[in-house]
């Protein structure tokens, strides 16, 4: 009985073996993965001047990896894969990020779908934190990949 049993589990064991060497072929990144990489956004108008920087920063899976909000007193503000979701149809790119009662959504239009630079559209923002406060409705934006450090 003992044989027969293991027969099975080596045969799941063998094969996820050959699946970590050989790779799963036919496997395809998900749209969002175009977003991989840092974007700086800036907002058309100077809501709070405290504020110095706003970026995002995605995964290869076009997941929210990192938020960054830089303050004119140096102070630097990170979140580590803060509850998001972001969503990709054609050149449409939508963000939406909650955090203790912060939000962030833009939605706007990527320049390219295979190899964007740029994105322009709309933000969204209540930002609570510390004694700043910023809360702006429907704001032209614009998303800028960042250059990769090398």
């Amino acid at each position: 009985m003992n044989a027969i049993r293991s027969r099975p589990t080596l045969l799941v064991a063998a094969s996820v073996l050959l699946a970590g060497i050989l790779g799963c072929p036919g496997v395809v990144p998900p749209p969002e993965a175009v977003l991989e990489g840092t974007w700086e956004l800036i907002p058309s108008d100077d809501v709070d001047s405290r504020l110095t920087g706003s970026f995002l920063a995605f995964d290869s899976n076009g997941d929210l990896a990192r938020v960054t909000l830089t303050f004119d007193d140096e102070t630097t503000v990170r979140l580590n894969y803060p509850p998001a979701s972001t969503s990709l149809d054609g050149d449409q790119v939508h963000i939406s990020i909650t955090f203790v009662g912060n939000s962030l959504t833009f939605d706007g239009t990527l320049d390219s779908e295979t190899e964007p630079t740029m994105a322009t559209g709309e933000v969204t923002r209540r930002l609570i934190l510390g004694d700043v406060t910023i809360s702006e409705t429907q704001g032209e934006a614009t998303l800028i990949r960042q250059q990769a450090e090398e």
